[in-house]
């Protein structure tokens, strides 16, 4: 079995991050370090990437045979993952 871990983001939670102290943010980076480091020694972690920023989103849907490709962020996306 896969999983997949998403660290979302969105302007109210950078302001967040921005506004705690350099000590919180280094715990809060620690933190992230020794679950990457574990999931890399354990073998079980695959793959580690970020998105592309939204702005720079393509949509790809293939219908019927015809490829379509549009710009995106697009209105009917709730919400935005990085």
């Amino acid at each position: 079995m896969k999983y997949v871990i998403l660290i979302y983001s969105n302007p109210t939670s950078r302001q967040i991050w921005d506004s705690v102290s350099n000590a919180q943010r280094a715990e809060g980076l620690a933190a992230y370090a020794a679950l990457n480091d574990a999931l890399t020694e354990s073998g079980e972690l695959l793959a580690s990437e970020a998105l592309a920023d939204q702005g720079e989103a393509k949509r790809v849907r293939v219908h019927e045979g015809i490829t379509m490709t549009t710009d995106g962020p697009f209105a009917e996306a709730k919400e935005h993952l990085a």
